[in-house]
């Protein structure tokens, strides 16, 4: 009876430790997972991410001191905010999945968003999950907005769209 138990509690340990070491290098190396890579440079209280990939070509700007985020075109117009989507994580937990460039570093402060007249899309979950997101702003260049884009954005009170806007997709505004 005394070797069972033994075995049993041997046993029990080697697999939580397995559970461990399968799961963590996943949801460590998930935090970073990005369709295009890049870095945030700093000038002043603005930070900007220039965003270059078959799927969007944006420049995402963040304002420190008014926590907006300014999509743009990085170069030319027609830009596309390219689809994300992921988990949020919290409570401990890692995001996971493709998550937006801004999500890790500003997405607790962010209360506008600004979409200029150069971008034509806003991808699939591009600004989900974004808690005390106020205000967004879509310029008359926005032709469609993604399933579920600003979903979860719990203080999302005002919204302003341009005329342009062709489809909204599924879940784009729930809460």
């Amino acid at each position: 009876m005394t070797i069972n138990r033994k075995f049993g509690k041997i046993l029990a340990i080697a697999l939580s430790l397995m559970m461990i070491f399968t799961v963590m290098p996943a949801t460590t190396g998930l935090q970073t997972a990005y369709a295009a890579e890049g870095s945030w440079s700093q000038n002043n209280n603005i930070y900007s991410y220039s965003y270059s990939a078959s799927d969007g070509n944006c420049l995402f700007s963040y304002d420190m001191a008014t926590t907006t985020l300014i999509v743009s075109a990085n170069s030319g117009s027609n830009a596309r905010i390219p689809d994300f989507e992921f988990t949020p994580g919290g409570n401990g937990v890692a995001a996971s999945g493709n998550i937006p460039p801004w999500y890790s570093k500003f997405s607790t402060n962010i209360s506008k968003i600004e979409i200029k007249e150069s971008v034509s899309e806003i991808g699939d979950y591009a600004f989900a999950n974004l808690n005390n997101l106020g205000t967004v702003i879509i310029g008359n260049g926005t032709v469609r907005i993604g399933n579920h884009a600003f979903e979860n954005c719990i203080s999302l009170s005002n919204v302003e769209m341009g005329n342009k806007i062709a489809t909204i997709g599924d879940r784009s505004f729930a809460q």
